[in-house]
């Protein structure tokens, strides 16, 4: 009797446990999330950030972290404050910018116990200039715009949080208030994605994903970036999705871009560029098909892009309307029937494609 009591107790325990893992598995149930997602919303949310500002500005061209304090309210309406560490980061407007763009470094001890994981850095975008503070800061957000448009096109996109940021010298107590924007962690857009980051270089066009590769290619066309060589991999992520051997490129760093159009931008040398806003085809398609199918994504998505153009009240008036006819004449170029299509099959990166009248 106790023999086959034994058996009986031991097969429901591994009934029971396989039901509780089925159970789970179902469930799905959730990771914590990071510190980006705790206040990621599509509205702009205040952030606290005081430091030695002196010395951060002093230091931009180091690599040294200074202590700093954080303070922002999460998506739930908690006020959460945790000593960080800040630097400046970045490599050419790190080198002309006023106030540098910053690398946030969270405490994993103290993300632990906001029950928040260990992704613990993120990158800041900031206002650069401080002598002519409104076209700093429109340009700026004329570059999250850029983000926030591909990610409309593809969900391969980093995410970004506008934020409005009270600086508060701890020295001596001053204060500034400015815009910024918070950019997804590489590492949460790889979970996203199920992939790996990796850093590579010297690619050639057949390793990677096509439809993502081509959909780039021509988001970097429609904005006017030349600034993404991806024989060197500027301003390019690479990832490796789990389930293929087909790279995944993700674009980011906007600032060059004719969309933005800022003063400090440079033309390519390697085009025959008069401005920064003649548009150069850097990407191929090896066919007419593949040309038209990621054409019809652009087309398909028209209405919603020029709209978030048109209604993002941030900019002021004269930018969002340069920045909805500037993108307007993206589609006016794809949209004609004479458009030349061989230098998209060619991928002849040396010649302009100009709008046809």
């Amino acid at each position: 009797m106790l023999f086959r009591f034994l058996i009986l107790l031991t097969t429901s325990i591994f009934i029971l446990c396989a039901f509780s893992v089925q159970a789970f598995q179902t469930l799905n149930l959730p990771e914590k999330n990071s510190v980006f997602t705790s206040f990621y919303t599509e509205e702009s949310r205040n952030v606290i950030l005081e430091t030695d500002l002196s010395m951060l500005i002093g230091n931009k061209k180091t690599d040294a972290y200074q202590d700093a304090r954080i303070s922002y309210t999460d998506v739930n309406g908690n006020t959460v404050e945790q000593n960080i560490e800040v630097k400046p980061r970045g490599k050419y407007r790190r080198m002309i910018c006023d106030s540098p763009p910053l690398m946030l470094k969270f405490s994993k001890e103290e993300l632990a116990t906001a029950d928040l994981n260990d992704d613990h850095k993120l990158k800041l975008v900031t206002h650069c200039f401080e002598d002519n503070i409104e076209e700093s800061e429109q340009n700026l957000l004329k570059e999250f715009l850029v983000y926030k448009i591909l990610n409309l096109l593809t969900e391969k996109s980093y995410r970004v949080q506008l934020v409005n940021i009270t600086y508060i010298d701890s020295k001596d107590d001053r204060r500034l208030q400015r815009v910024g924007f918070i950019i997804e962690s590489t590492r949460e857009l790889g979970e996203r994605l199920e992939s790996v980051s990796k850093t590579l270089y010297n690619l050639n066009i057949e390793q990677l994903e096509p439809t993502q590769y081509h959909t780039v290619a021509m988001f970097q066309y429609m904005i006017c970036n030349t600034d993404w060589p991806l024989r060197v991999a500027r301003n390019i992520k690479t990832f490796l999705p789990e389930e293929t051997d087909k790279i995944t490129i993700v674009p980011y760093d906007f600032d060059f871009s004719g969309l933005v159009n800022a003063h400090y931008a440079k033309i390519n040398p390697d085009f025959n560029q008069t401005n920064l806003r003649e548009r150069v085809f850097m990407g191929k398609f090896d066919n007419e098909e593949q040309l038209n199918e990621t054409l019809a994504v652009f087309k398909e998505r028209k209405k919603d892009i020029i709209s978030l153009c048109k209604n993002f009240k941030l900019l002021n008036k004269k930018n969002r309307q340069d920045v909805s006819n500037f993108i307007r004449s993206f589609y006016k170029i794809i949209g004609n029937k004479k458009l030349r299509i061989s230098e998209f099959l060619e991928g002849n990166t040396t010649a302009l494609i100009i709008e046809n009248q």
